[in-house]
């Protein structure tokens, strides 16, 4: 597992290593998570993501892209984020080719 200060930082890091999962949070400084969802997928990067969001409706703020799997509002907890991987990973939303996940932003 790794972790970015933001999203621009996260997009660098998943360019080079491959990772299973995304947990991002929406609002972060240089490039929300929206922006880097969006960006991944221009990049061809699919990978699965848990998006943290403490706004009330993320579906006006972007949560439409399909590579964004489950939203979840903040504050979470542990046993909720734990939940939402489980959830992702059993529908088969997870990408077995790597070992890593990475996590962004404030979470």
């Amino acid at each position: 597992m790794t972790d970015a200060a933001n999203g621009l930082e996260a997009l660098e890091m998943i360019d080079r290593d491959h990772c299973d999962l995304i947990v991002t949070d929406c609002a972060m400084p240089v490039m929300n998570g929206f922006e880097l969802c969006a960006e991944l997928l221009q990049r061809g990067i699919t990978t699965p993501v848990v998006m943290l969001t403490g706004y009330g409706d993320s579906t006006q703020s972007g949560a439409n892209l399909p590579n964004i799997k489950m939203v979840l509002g903040k504050p979470c907890t542990m046993s909720e984020l734990r939940h939402a991987i489980d959830v992702v990973d059993k529908i088969g939303l997870v990408d077995d080719a790597g070992d890593t996940a990475a996590l962004t932003g404030q979470v």
